[in-house]
């Protein structure tokens, strides 16, 4: 199995647009429809607007789309008294603490949108997975500078604990907007982030 990454503007350039949108309209995520709906639906218009920057991730032997994320960037407001006091320090040497908020402004890379398609179990890991966005966010790194990533996950047990084990931690708890639609019954995110310099 061979896995590549390809940015959607990119294969926009080599394909065309007829094409791209056939192979969006292709992803299937029963276990989760807010990412199947996001690449369906929205992610061609959000990198034409430039609201991130979108990556496929095919398997080369099987033709197959396999897995999808999104990036951007974005000030995240991270609480000073939710953080270790080794987070504590990086943070204080990366972002800027508000008094008046208590919180930590950092320039961040979000990672705006992750998961495998219905096609990529068994042809992907969610670790293969991160490692593209790594290294995607390694190259925005050495672009524009920055040293953390950060994400709102889904509050669920399982997708919470391979976070974590990613290296991520939590440091919030977003509420979804009114009329957001999620298969999440909390009705929240966990905000979580992590040191990211390679």
């Amino acid at each position: 199995m061979a896995l590549v990454s390809y940015s959607l503007l990119q294969l926009l350039n080599a394909r065309g647009e007829d094409e791209v949108s056939d192979v969006l309209s292709s992803f299937r995520c029963e276990r989760n429809k807010d990412i199947e709906d996001f690449v369906r639906y929205n992610a061609f218009d959000f990198n034409l607007r430039g609201f991130c920057a979108s990556y496929l991730v095919f398997d080369t032997d099987a033709a197959a789309l396999v897995g999808f994320y999104a990036l951007a960037l974005k000030i995240a407001s991270i609480p000073e008294n939710v953080v270790s006091k080794t987070a504590h320090k990086k943070l204080a040497s990366f972002g800027e603490l508000r008094p008046e908020t208590g919180c930590f402004d950092l320039p961040c890379v979000l990672l705006a949108q992750f998961g495998k398609s219905d096609s990529g179990i068994g042809r992907v890991t969610g670790e293969e997975l991160m490692a593209f966005v790594e290294k995607s966010i390694s190259d925005i790194q050495r672009l524009v500078g920055g040293r953390f990533v950060f994400l709102d996950s889904v509050n669920e047990p399982g997708l919470i604990e391979f976070y974590s084990r990613m290296g991520y931690r939590e440091f919030g708890i977003r509420n979804k907007p009114a009329g957001e639609d999620s298969d999440s019954a909390e009705g929240s995110y966990v905000q979580m982030f992590k040191y990211l310099h390679l």
